[in-house]
């Protein structure tokens, strides 16, 4: 996971909290709760056997079936993934940041309606996620440069009136 976390112009990154142990957690529960209706219908016990790498490998296993079928490792590209664009954490012209994903083409065309872009719509640079992908750059630009100009709760209701993926950041105070 840290392989490909990160910025590529860094070194890899670790998460901030201890998503080994969580997930390892959750999926012991999970056993558990199996051996328990297992047990209620068999009247056999079972065994749950959980390690801290086990459940890292399953949630990146797209990442491990890439590798072993083409030899490619995913790169690093920080809030970005290699086929949604844009997906970023953007900055908001008071100081806040929003996230968005746009992980279909209906909505990345909710976003250009939010920004009130819909000539990018027929923009061939965009028209498509292979023509994003490959323009990902480009269009991440002009959505920062939207968000920039954009205070955080305005932003936030033209994007939750357009239907984008999109949420606010918060921190632990906001929460």
């Amino acid at each position: 996971l840290a392989s490909f976390t990160g910025f590529a112009d860094r070194g890899p990154m670790v998460s901030a909290f201890p998503l080994g142990d969580y997930l390892a957690g959750i999926f012991g529960a999970f056993g558990a709760m199996v051996a328990l209706h297992e047990r209620q219908r068999s009247g056999r016990g079972q065994v749950v056997d959980v390690s801290l790498y086990e459940p890292m490998l399953r949630i990146i296993e797209s990442v491990v079936v890439r590798y072993d079928q083409s030899g490619r490792l995913k790169p690093r590209l920080g809030n970005q993934m290699e086929e949604d664009v844009p997906r970023n954490i953007y900055a908001t012209a008071d100081g806040g940041h929003i996230t968005i994903s746009c992980g279909s083409e209906r909505i990345f065309h909710n976003l250009l309606d939010a920004m009130g872009r819909a000539d990018l719509k027929t923009d061939a640079r965009f028209i498509g996620m292979s023509a994003r992908v490959a323009n990902r750059g480009s269009i991440d630009d002009i959505v920062a440069a939207w968000m920039q100009r954009q205070t955080t709760e305005a932003a936030l209701t033209s994007l939750e009136r357009a239907d984008v993926v999109a949420g606010r950041v918060n921190d632990i105070a906001a929460v």
